[in-house]
């Protein structure tokens, strides 16, 4: 499932709110910033052939240059001294590249360098000092590469005069504060170090001087004014501190050092490089991230706007003028009508008084956007800075939409205090609206993109015309819920779904009656919530999202577990909706609930042998379900067959010995004593079916059934303490090919589950309860445990199945879409399993309609599939 993304969480991002729209600026932005990733664009520039260099226009016969030097500093320039080193290689004499700190990688030929950012201290000098030595030692028959992008400001640093490192760091301390823009902060910064300003060219003549660089076109940017002349003065640098009420603020030896270069003009930085063999070539721009980010926007249905490429100022007030640009969209279809994009590059900063908590500017510029747009649905808004790291922190950005004021005031975060304390990551953190992405490997400042409405594509499709619901039985004889859709071009989906015998603590909850009807247990409110509540706000919506309408549910029903409409209310919807939808797009499916590059039929895990609760022998057997795990075959088909054929050699081979067996779900209840005994009994049909190296042994331990809190122990056959039960199932695991333990602890034996991860790591160590499909727990605890098993109606939606699903793919867990106990004939979790690309399902013994539909149905696509 995984999938090419820059994005480390793109699955809590899109698990909320307007989906769509989310979907759709993530996509947007990520085409922008992707298009100035510059490894590909440097090598498109250089070209050795022999010993014949060229550069751009540029020719060199190598066998008359002496060296090859290669510098660089910046957050985006690993990747172009990358292409630079893997093109030239062993001709590289010497080379030293600055990076933050963090990210350092190594390069065969360049010795890279960790420094601080967004302040400076000792490294950036220690840095700057080794660019200049290389520098300076390069003749008039060598060749200087530069790579310089985003982030040289404070990655080096060659403190002017008198000044030191401490009081160069305070006065960028005082700029970042102050609320001037960056062009104004860099005229005071340039003035302030001894290497930029154009000075890499200086100090690298006579040899030829190459810059390769993220922008060529932007004065007073902080790149790549190492190797440009500088526009500004000593006495635009007096005049922004000034203006800024920063002069009698900033260290006495800044102002000195200013003063002095106003009084001798030969001190000021470089105003041209006239005379200097030089050339410098642009791998990527704000200009272009904007260019390709509207692209992808009219590729996904909006008309694209570009605002600007170079909007700076306030971070709040640049997302309230974005915001007030939207409600006129909204209101009026002016400058443009949705569906639309509003793209926009530049560099916001933020004006702090205080100590302020931790955000940057694209996590408060979100914010600003969001305290003044009008409207809910239908719109999204990202600002990310486009290197990954958005001021001092981890975040990249933030992204928000039309429900987030709704969400904010739930979680008691309000407009005042994040405007005030700048405390915008933990707000973002809270709202799981914090974007992630680690080193992009570029920097061209930041981007902003705002989706309003739904592509045209959207609105050609089908729509709700009504959605009902009914009380029927499950594979238990026990009541459920079924909705029935219509749709207005005529199709007609049914979905119905299951319920378990035992529930999670963590589970969504089914809403049943109460009363003598069926023990309590009836539906007919679920069912009337369907009809009623859920009709009234799905009917006439459009299908081609069903992950919005799932939205709509969840926020109606507005409760954390789904108990105010009932999980088995809306689930039944979802799995309806989700069903229409794909009718209407003409497509299978498993295609419809997700687009892979390549789908495959999930493995078979079954429960051959009942124990526990099941079990006939007054839990003589002491886990819950004995499993066969089956891999390795050539076709589905094949390993259905090999099932078929186990389960009945099995149930032969124990009615012999101990008369009929009884049977619950298609698993034998059989009066063995223990579970070696039970896995003796397996592993001998194993054998004599000719199925070893295929099909190896499974538990599912159900642990939190036996679970005793007063002494946090597990009661099965014998009293187990944590370490104790650990033990035994490594014993089990050294005995027997056992390979699969499902939720070997109690749900909240957090400890327990992490170290059975690590005793026995090449086991499946399967969360049921543990995460009860829910993505919360996932994200809490997915470093415990390396499988989900995924049961739909645990945590009620089909939109937040798949979320789950992706997470746990994202972090190397292995996903099991399981049924329950109490099942229905729908074979929706079928194609579930396929579109997610999960390694296995768990659909229990073949003998039961409601199992066997299912297999039915894997069966048609693995057909459909070539499989």
């Amino acid at each position: 499932m995984r999938q090419d993304t820059i994005y480390d969480n793109s699955d809590i991002l899109t698990s909320h709110g307007s989906v769509l729209q989310r979907k759709h600026a993530l996509q947007i932005a990520e085409a922008g910033i992707k298009s100035v990733i510059p490894y590909e664009s440097t090598k498109k520039y250089i070209n050795l052939r022999g010993n014949n260099l060229t550069v751009g226009t540029l020719s060199f016969d190598l066998d008359n240059v002496d060296h090859i030097y290669v510098v660089g500093v910046g957050k985006g320039s690993y990747p172009i001294a990358q292409a630079i080193d893997d093109i030239l290689g062993d001709h590289i004499t010497e080379g030293f590249l600055v990076v933050k700190e963090g990210e350092k990688r190594t390069l065969p030929h360049i010795e890279v360098f960790e420094s601080s950012h967004p302040f400076p201290d000792q490294r950036s000098v220690t840095g700057a000092l080794r660019i200049k030595e290389i520098l300076e030692k390069a003749g008039s028959n060598d060749i200087i590469f530069a790579a310089v992008t985003g982030g040289a400001s404070a990655l080096v640093n060659i403190p002017a005069g008198n000044i030191t490192i401490d009081e160069m760091c305070e006065t960028n301390r005082l700029l970042l504060r102050c609320g001037a823009d960056i062009r104004q902060m860099n005229a005071v910064r340039k003035h302030l170090c001894n290497l930029k300003g154009g000075r890499v060219v200086q100090y690298g003549q006579p040899a030829f001087v190459i810059t390769f660089t993220l922008d060529t076109n932007t004065p007073g940017m902080p790149w790549p004014d190492l190797c440009l002349p500088d526009p500004s003065t000593f006495q635009d640098a007096i005049t922004v501190l000034n203006n800024h009420d920063l002069w009698d603020k900033v260290p006495a030896s800044v102002r000195e050092r200013l003063q002095d270069g106003v009084e001798h003009p030969e001190k000021e930085t470089l105003k041209t490089l006239d005379g200097m063999k030089q050339a410098l070539f642009s791998v990527g721009n704000q200009r272009v991230a904007c260019a390709a980010a509207a692209q992808k926007a009219k590729e996904l249905g909006y008309t694209p706007l570009i605002l600007s490429s170079c909007i700076d100022g306030e971070a709040k007030d640049v997302g309230m003028v974005l915001a007030g640009i939207t409600n006129e969209v909204i209101s009026s279809n002016n400058p443009i009508p949705a569906p639309c994009a509003l793209i926009s590059g530049g560099e916001t900063t933020i004006t702090i008084v205080g100590k302020p908590e931790s955000g940057g500017p694209n996590q408060e510029c979100v914010f600003g956007f969001v305290n003044k747009l009008r409207s809910e649905e239908d719109v999204a808004f990202i600002s990310i800075d486009t290197d990954g790291t958005d001021g001092p922190t981890d975040i990249a950005g933030g992204i928000v939409d039309g429900y987030t004021k709704e969400e904010m005031a739930k979680s008691s975060i309000s407009f005042s205090e994040i405007f005030s304390k700048h405390g915008t990551s933990a707000a973002l953190s809270k709202l799981n609206d914090a974007i992630y992405t680690g080193n992009t490997g570029t920097n061209v400042m930041n981007l902003r993109v705002v989706v309003i409405g739904k592509p045209s594509s959207c609105h050609d499709g089908d729509t709700i015309k009504k959605i009902e619901g009914r009380e029927i039985l499950n594979a238990k004889g026990m009541p459920t819920v079924e909705a029935n859709i219509q749709t207005t071009k005529g199709y007609m989906a049914t979905a119905s779904v299951p319920c378990g015998t035992s529930q999670g603590s963590y589970e969504a909850k089914a809403l049943y009656d109460g009363g003598r009807r069926y023990n309590g247990k009836g539906t007919r409110i679920a069912a009337g919530h369907v009809s009623n509540d859920i009709n009234a706000i799905l009917a006439g919506k459009q299908l081609a999202d069903p992950a919005s309408l799932d939205q709509l549910m969840i926020k109606l029903d507005g409760t954390a577990d789904k108990s105010g409409l009932g999980a088995n209310a809306i689930l039944a919807s979802s799995v309806a909706v989700a069903k229409a939808s794909a009718m209407s797009k003409h497509i299978p499916l498993y295609k419809s609930l997700y687009r892979q590059d390549s789908y495959k039929i999930p493995d078979i895990i079954a429960t051959v042998i009942a124990g526990g609760a099941f079990s006939v022998s007054a839990h003589a057997l002491e886990f819950e379900d004995y499993l066969y795990v089956f891999s390795n075959f050539d076709s589905f088909d094949e390993e259905l067959e090999a099932l078929v054929t186990l389960r009945a050699h099995l149930q032969k081979k124990l009615t012999e010995q101990y008369g009929v067996i009884p049977e619950d779900g298609g698993a034998l209840a059989a009066p063995l004593k223990s579970t070696e005994e039970a896995f003796k009994w397996m592993l001998q049909s194993v054998r004599e079916c000719g199925y070893e190296g295929k099909v190896t042994l499974g538990l599912d331990v159900a642990a939190s059934e036996s679970y005793d809190k007063a002494t946090q122990t597990y009661r099965f056959n014998k009293v187990f303490g944590r370490d104790e039960l650990t033990d035994y199932y490594a014993d089990l695991c050294k005995k027997y090919p056992l390979t699969y333990i499902e939720d070997a602890f109690h749900e909240d034996d957090i400890d327990g589950f992490a170290a059975l991860r690590s005793r026995l790591p090449g086991v499946q160590n399967v969360g049921d309860d543990l995460f009860a499909s829910n993505i919360a727990r996932l994200r809490e605890y997915h470093t415990v445990a390396n499988g989900l098993l995924l049961k739909i109606n645990q945590i009620g939606s089909v939109s937040e199945a798949i979320t789950a699903a992706e997470f746990a793919q994202k972090h190397d867990m292995d996903v099991i879409v399981s049924l329950r106990s109490g099942e229905t004939t729908d074979d929706f979790i079928a194609d579930l399993a396929v579109a997610v690309n999960a390694r296995q399902i768990k659909l229990g013994s073949p003998v039961r309609a409601e199992r066997n539909v299912k297999y039915n149905r894997l069966l048609q696509i693995a057909e459909e599939l070539g499989r």
